[in-house]
């Protein structure tokens, strides 16, 4: 059997990089095909593509079965393997086969994936992360338990945004925003990040009720990962500061061993919010070619502009 596509760490033992190898082989292997069926209740965001070559499916946490829990965060590894974002040295004294499980919280974390149908494999995804606070706490509370993107880039980032009635059980942290590596280029791939923020968007609207008071914190990087975030409609207040610090003792430091480093942010849901996700679920109805992506890109860039 041909090893697996996983970049080598620099000085890797070889039993780090065949256990990786490995993990990454596991995954492949896998079939996600039984997960809409699995579900317990009504999912927060449930679409299928018009050809039917995409389901894209949101749900909170608790409504999945342990199995497919560490499934989901078995692929979020794998995918960070395959592109050369973890540690395999570490990984390997840890003898996972999946992402560390998050410790118990009061909000439900929600999980974002887009499957096909045709193979049960999943193609993108991404997370929100709910508050690990056991009671919901002022942003600029001394006793709340600080965001992933807060500790790796040193700073207060929901500090800066504290008000009355905005407390951190309505913050969601969005990681993990990946699309299957190895997926040739194509009209599919290309929609396929739009499917998975048409979820998270549909999400964060039934997260935040009426109101839509909910906010999104994380970090990316620009063009990719800002470029999807500002289209989709959201107002981004992003942070430039010092990069990140993440000490080598960490799995997942290779991610940040890079020139190009992520910025925080902090984002709202404005109130055009829902007509946005209305406006990109529209498009990709009919989106059967590059060029239907093109005009979708490019209608949300000037709905975005004249807005300001």
């Amino acid at each position: 059997m041909a090893a697996a596509a996983v970049v080598a760490e620099p000085r890797a033992h070889p039993s780090a990089v065949r256990f990786a190898e490995d993990i990454v082989r596991l995954h492949r292997r896998l079939s996600f095909a039984g997960l809409p069926d699995a579900v317990g209740g009504q999912p927060l965001y449930l679409r299928e593509s018009r050809d039917g070559d995409l389901l894209t499916i949101a749900v909170r946490e608790s409504q999945l079965p342990q199995r497919y829990v560490l499934g989901i965060q078995g692929f979020r590894l794998a995918q960070f393997l395959e592109r050369g974002w973890v540690c395999r040295s570490h990984l390997h004294r840890l003898a996972a086969f999946h992402e560390p499980l998050r410790p118990p919280h009061p909000v439900d974390d929600v999980h974002v994936v887009a499957l096909s149908p045709a193979t049960g494999k999943i193609l993108g995804y991404t997370f929100l992360a709910g508050s690990l606070d056991a009671e919901p706490l002022p942003l600029d509370s001394p006793a709340r338990a600080r965001l992933a993107v807060e500790r790796d880039h040193g700073l207060d980032l929901l500090g800066r945004a504290a008000a009355p009635g905005r407390t951190t059980h309505r913050v969601y942290e969005a990681k993990r925003q990946l699309r299957a590596a190895g997926m040739p280029r194509g009209v599919l791939a290309t929609r396929i990040p739009w499917h998975v923020m048409a979820g998270m968007g549909r999400s964060l609207l039934a997260l935040g009720g009426p109101g839509g008071r909910v906010m999104v914190a994380g970090d990316a990087k620009e063009g990719g990962s800002f470029r999807h975030l500002e289209l989709m409609g959201l107002d981004l207040d992003i942070v430039h500061g010092p990069p990140p610090n993440v000490p080598r003792t960490d799995l997942f430091w290779p991610l940040f061993d890079t020139d190009l480093h992520a910025k925080p942010f902090l984002a709202r849901l404005p109130g055009t919010f829902a007509g946005d996700m209305s406006a990109i679920e529209g498009y990709l109805a009919d989106a059967d070619d590059d060029r239907s992506i093109r005009v979708l890109m490019e209608e949300r860039a000037a709905s975005r502009e004249a807005r300001g």
